[in-house]
């Protein structure tokens, strides 16, 4: 029922809405990058319920996150590349999605990802508020880019397990998943949730 009323929530333009593709018992989605200079230009996700999954871009090129907050005012008007509500097992999950085609600034991401985390907040209130239904999301957060990686895709004996990154300015630390170089897909549930 809550990805119902996200769904609901969320504007049905294409150019926000994230498709999701059914492949066998789980689902797929791809993320795209949309800066035309990208050297990685989209990611393949795997492992996820087709019907208790929603997802979105927060990040996209002419859009704002509110037309009511100022342009110019720092930091509320950076995003994510793509917000991923979904159900593994029992537990519900809000993925916030970063692709970054260059060394990624950390201090860059750690800004996306808290604005991202306010902005899926108001979503979740106006459901809590409006709906009536209350629902705890355990927010993760991926780092997709290029770089070189030394190990081997995880299996399911070998999960991502995720590095701490702190916001030079605050000391507000994240636990970001770094997943690194892929050239095929990358399951979700490869994840150490």
């Amino acid at each position: 029922m809550i990805f119902d009323k996200i769904r609901d929530l969320i504007y049905p333009d294409p150019s926000i809405l994230i498709n999701i593709e059914q492949l066998g018992v789980s689902a797929q989605l791809v993320l795209e990058e949309s800066d035309p200079g990208a050297t990685l230009k989209e990611v393949k996700l795997r492992g996820f319920d087709y019907s208790n999954t929603v997802a979105f871009k927060l990040d996209v090129p002419g859009k704002r996150i509110s037309n009511y907050l100022n342009p110019s005012a720092d930091k509320i008007n950076k995003a994510c590349d793509g917000i991923i509500f979904t159900q593994i097992k029992d537990v519900y999950y809000v993925f916030f999605c970063e692709l970054k085609s260059n060394r990624p600034k950390e201090q860059e991401c750690i800004v996306k990802y808290r604005n991202s985390a306010l902005f899926v907040g108001y979503i979740l209130n106006i459901i809590e508020e409006f709906h009536q239904i209350k629902v705890k999301f355990e927010r993760k957060y991926l780092l997709f880019d290029t770089k070189k990686k030394n190990q081997k895709t995880p299996t399911k004996l070998m999960k991502t397990e995720p590095e701490i990154l702190t916001d030079s300015e605050d000391g507000t630390q994240i636990l970001v998943y770094k997943i690194h170089h892929l050239t095929t897909f990358f399951n979700i549930r490869h994840l150490q949730l």
